[in-house]
């Protein structure tokens, strides 16, 4: 009995492992292996492995992700779709097959939730990419279900219709990331999760205390309010940050590069500059490396002509030998990472025109809003005030969607 236990395990593992391999394989060629295709899109009669978009439910997530980048809530877009009549997920799936996969409200079947909606503008397979792999089993004896690292997900580019597109799934992204938070006494906050801070590198938490200059309130460090320590066991300070001033700063920087973006040639050319004597430097190396490179297959070869006429002895080839083959790897790695950074910096020309492209949307900025936040600012970075009260002066960057910091984009905040 022993014996049979071992063999049956034996044979359930490799088993198991075949299926794995089996549903890699397929997830590595772009095919759909799931049970139920994601919602918004049906599995193609003609080819299970393939999706094709739900007519009736592909609209409801194109509506989502519209409202999203509105500037909607999802607690509005489960109102919405409530008011709609339009059914859940697992209801629409229990119209058409009788299957009850997930609970629902019969009486209701068009009550969203709010995780629904948050897992359709989470969900990269709308950008037309099969994604894979997002969730695993610990091993075949125990089924615990577990969640896969974002960045070990099976990715494939271009297997389905699009629902939305990138630069709109992008700025859902960040806005699901960076939920407009309300406070009691002065409302919405819109510059909830832009703000870091210098030091740090935690967030700003917002302090509705009219103490703060304006009236409006503030920020300070996360990292200070709950004491956080760097490594060498230093205390983060408050970088006390009052919201108003902020705004206007924020305001004024934002139209001054509105302005200075209509003359585009020139836009377009200070940002190549930024990258161009860099990326100079970086060519003349990549040559004289493959110069070098190419020497050492020249001198690989004579040596083994040596060896092979006697003029060298076995012990001499095999020294040169190694220390060649050591100096080719090494240039092999120095010219990947050479190459790595032109491409960063051609990238940035073709990034500079993007935000050219959201730019046109817009002139002027009479006020400052959470919309405009989100679709120019990555992030704020705060630094510590100086001087004392009355005289402080403080400083922020501003950097930017596509393009990051701009030159003298170093902000005073007076």
């Amino acid at each position: 009995m022993p014996f049979k236990s071992v063999i049956n395990e034996y044979y359930a593992r490799d088993i198991s492992k075949k299926v794995r391999s089996a549903i890699r394989n397929s997830a590595l060629n772009g095919e759909h292996h799931a049970g139920r295709a994601p919602y918004g899109y049906l599995k193609d009669p003609k080819d299970k492995r393939k999706l094709i978009v739900d007519d009736e439910a592909g609209p409801v997530v194109q509506l989502a992700f519209q409202m999203c980048a509105n500037g909607h809530s999802i607690y509005a877009i489960c109102k919405h779709l409530f008011e709609q009549r339009v059914v859940v997920p697992s209801a629409l799936e229990f119209q058409r097959t009788g299957r009850l996969g997930e609970r629902f409200d019969h009486d209701q079947p068009w009550d969203w939730r709010y995780r629904s909606i948050d897992t359709i503008l989470r969900n990269p397979m709308y950008l037309g990419h099969m994604v894979s792999g997002r969730h695993t089993t610990k091993s075949f004896k125990n089924r615990a279900i577990v969640r896969v690292p974002e960045e070990d997900w099976i990715i494939v580019e271009g297997t389905h219709e699009a629902l939305v597109s990138e630069e709109q799934f992008e700025k859902v992204q960040r806005i699901v990331a960076t939920r407009e938070r309300t406070n009691v006494r002065h409302g919405k906050n819109m510059f909830a999760g832009l703000l870091k801070c210098a030091d740090c590198g935690k967030n700003l938490t917002y302090s509705s205390s009219k103490e703060m200059r304006g009236g409006e309130g503030g920020f300070n460090c996360d990292g200070y309010r709950h004491s956080y320590r760097s490594k060498d066991g230093t205390r983060c300070t408050a970088h006390n940050t009052p919201y108003k001033p902020l705004r206007e700063a924020v305001l004024v920087h934002l139209n001054g590069l509105l302005t200075s973006c209509y003359e585009e040639t020139a836009f377009i050319e200070r940002m190549e500059q930024r990258g161009e004597d860099t990326g100079e430097d970086s060519r003349k190396a990549i040559t004289k490396l493959r110069q070098r490179d190419s020497k050492l297959k020249v001198l690989t070869r004579r040596v083994f002509e040596q060896n092979a006429d006697g003029t060298i002895s076995d012990d001499t080839f095999a020294e040169l030998y190694s220390g060649y083959q050591a100096e080719q790897r090494d240039i092999a790695a120095k010219i990947d990472d050479l190459e790595k950074q032109l491409t960063v910096q051609r990238d940035e020309a073709e990034q500079a025109r993007r935000f050219l492209a959201k730019v046109r949307e817009y002139k002027q900025f009479p006020e400052l809003t959470r919309e405009a936040l989100l679709d120019f600012v990555e992030k704020i970075v705060v630094y510590e005030g100086t001087g004392k009260r009355g005289y402080r002066q403080q400083e922020i960057d501003i950097i930017y969607q596509f393009i990051g910091k701009v030159p003298h984009g170093t902000v005073p905040l007076q």
